[in-house]
């Protein structure tokens, strides 16, 4: 589980929400894992919003994940002022991407990720992923 910026398994949750949700913007990833995390038993320090930032960022310079955007009358509704919100999904083909496991690697140091990288899929526990989108649908996030 997360224990600050660059942490290995932050990357495989934003990718469970993008999975069970479809898209995600950092935001509503962030207050995800932050509820997710503070539910658990044990106590977890979730990332920070900037982590996440960071993370969709690395993820979006790679490739895995790729922006779709929403309507200003969707998303925020009677507002003189107001751009469209960025959303993500992942890109086709880029669910079992390797990165996931750990985009920090894979994107500075992509010599010691291929040197590491086994030939296992990237996947959470069936278990740990049915209970993250129990948990998405219960709260409505």
């Amino acid at each position: 589980m997360p224990r600050g910026w660059g942490a290995q398994g932050t990357a495989e949750l934003i990718r469970a929400y993008l999975i069970v949700k479809g898209r995600g913007n950092p935001y509503s990833v962030w207050k995800f894992i932050t509820e997710w995390l503070g539910s658990r038993r044990k106590r977890y320090k979730p990332p920070t919003y900037d982590s996440i930032r960071k993370f969709f960022y690395m993820l979006h310079t790679m490739g895995i994940i790729v922006p779709t955007f929403i309507s200003v009358e969707e998303s925020i509704p009677q507002t003189t002022f107001a751009q469209r919100k960025r959303f993500y999904r992942i890109a086709d083909g880029q669910v079992d991407n390797p990165a996931w496991r750990d985009p920090t690697i894979a994107k500075y140091y992509p010599g010691r990720f291929i040197s590491i990288q086994r030939l296992e899929r990237v996947t959470l526990e069936q278990e740990t992923f049915n209970e993250i989108r129990n948990f998405i649908t219960q709260r409505g996030l």
